[in-house]
């Protein structure tokens, strides 16, 4: 079984050096659209795209489709499929952000799949403004999936109401006004619901992977305090799957926090790994936020600042990381059919509950000054999320009196490895962070407004002799992340 340490090495680390890959060899394509303006370069690049006015945008999804084709063709194939969709609304296409899933991160593999991106984009003139590199191990029995969202631009009609959602040809459309703002830029960032689909099956419950969705790209997005317009994604099934309902539910959502969604249906059939050989049934959600930003503000995103307080927000459930090790955890204890055991059941309820969507919270207070900087404990948890931010202004900050961890989750991080490692991937109790010098305020908004539990766990320092990032005292025992 593959141990936490071994998740580290092999999905976080391995990961991020092929992004940081995938990010060199897609980067040239910057150069294909007119409208794109590079505010910073490397693997967290800052990449706007700013639309004429009298034009609105015009923002789709598709995958590379469930043919039995090499990485790059089944890459190149879902640039196709985009820029299809785009001219058959007569949208002239611009840039777009995609997704690999694949089983190994295998950076020979990611090569091929950037050949294809970069051919594609290179033949229609695209940029490729920005990506996600998952590692879904044997959820998939390709060996990657590809998806992606294009954001393109077509003139501004007087008599259409923005923004609006539609659908054609089966195809579903976001079209809005870009220039919403003086000297806004659009701004798009990528992620998906990862392994914990599985759960949802498990569970039948599929609608609830929407909150996980919209949690990973939305509060992504709340970093930069951008103002989402629309998250557009994919939903890739195998049988018998409740697609209508999961996008009815998406949108259902996402209005509640300000802004549009829209999910493309996509059949992979046999692309897709199913939790049993004998359970026909699979699906995945993946996707981007497109949003409206200024450009002093992708230029100079929120920082936390010495003297900052820490408020640590309650968790009510896992994020969407780190679930692998979750689910070989229950296998081992219960069989592959866990789920159908009284034990299992009682884990399941808390595996299958969806990700705070912390948008419209980290929104308000960034808005209002309240903030200054938010984190989502998601994608490499304390190390990832908090200390790496952190770390990059020269900081440190001691965290005591965190939220204890649910029981259902402290046992199987005594499962799968030692606390220490489970605190580097998992949130362990505290789904988000907040860093202000208004703590009252803050918490009263937190708690009043939007019924989460909070408290102060620490306060911002200047590092000491190199010493930066996230300290955890819990149970007598100090865990360290530097961020570096």
């Amino acid at each position: 079984m593959q141990t936490v340490d071994s998740y580290l090495e092999k999905v976080i680390k391995v990961g991020d050096e092929g992004s940081e890959l995938l990010a060199k060899l897609c980067s040239p394509t910057l150069k294909n659209c007119e409208h794109i303006r590079i505010l910073s370069e490397g693997m967290q690049a800052r990449v706007g795209l700013k639309i004429p006015k009298g034009y609105m945008a015009v923002v789709h999804s598709a995958s590379g489709g469930n043919m039995d084709e090499q990485p790059g063709e089944h890459a190149y194939s879902m640039v196709q499929f985009l820029v299809g969709r785009a001219r058959a609304f007569s949208a002239k296409p611009l840039a777009f952000a995609n997704v690999i899933d694949s089983r190994t991160g295998d950076t020979q593999l990611l090569r091929k799949i950037a050949e294809g991106l970069v051919d594609g984009a290179n033949k229609y003139h695209l940029a490729i403004m920005n990506g996600e590199n998952a590692i879904l191990g044997e959820r998939l029995n390709a060996d990657a999936n590809v998806s992606g969202t294009l954001i393109s631009m077509k003139k501004l009609c007087k008599d259409v109401m923005l923004p609006s959602t539609f659908m054609l040809n089966g195809v579903h459309y976001t079209i809005f006004n870009p220039n919403i703002k003086k000297g806004s830029l659009l701004y798009m960032n990528s992620d998906g619901v990862g392994t914990k689909t599985e759960l949802y099956e498990r569970a039948q419950k599929f609608e609830p992977a929407v909150e996980d969705w919209i949690a990973m790209d939305a509060d992504d997005a709340a970093k930069i305090n951008a103002v989402i317009q629309v998250l557009s994604g994919v939903i890739e099934t195998r049988g018998n799957i409740p697609v209508d309902k999961i996008i009815k539910h998406a949108k259902a959502v996402a209005k509640r926090c300000g802004f549009e969604a829209i999910l493309q249906p996509e059949d992979l059939g046999n692309r897709l790994n199913t939790y049993n050989p004998n359970v026909d049934f699979a699906f995945s959600i993946s996707g981007s936020a497109v949003s409206v930003v200024s450009e002093s503000g992708l230029k100079n995103p929120p920082k936390p600042k010495e003297g900052d307080y820490v408020i640590a927000i309650k968790a009510k459930g896992p994020r969407s990381n780190g679930i692998t090790d979750k689910r070989k955890a229950m296998v081992k204890l219960y069989d592959i059919n866990w789920h159908e055991k009284p034990e299992g059941k009682e884990y399941l309820d808390f595996l299958a509950s969806p990700s705070t969507i912390f948008y419209p919270l980290f929104k308000e207070l960034l808005d209002n000054k309240l903030a200054t900087c938010v984190y989502h404990m998601s994608g490499g948890a304390y190390n990832g999320k908090l200390a790496r931010p952190l770390a990059k202004e020269n900081l440190f900050v001691s965290l005591d009196n965190l939220f204890e961890p649910d029981p259902r989750e402290l046992s199987l991080a005594e499962q799968v490895g030692s606390i220490e490692t489970a605190y580097a991937k998992w949130p362990m109790g505290n789904e988000g962070f907040i860093t202000t010098t208004k703590p009252i305020q803050t918490m009263d908004i937190i708690k009043e407004k939007y019924g989460l539990e909070c408290r102060v766990v620490g306060s911002v320092e200047k590092a000491v002799e190199g010493k930066t990032g996230v300290e955890i005292k819990i149970n007598g025992k100090t865990i360290y992340f530097s961020g570096n």
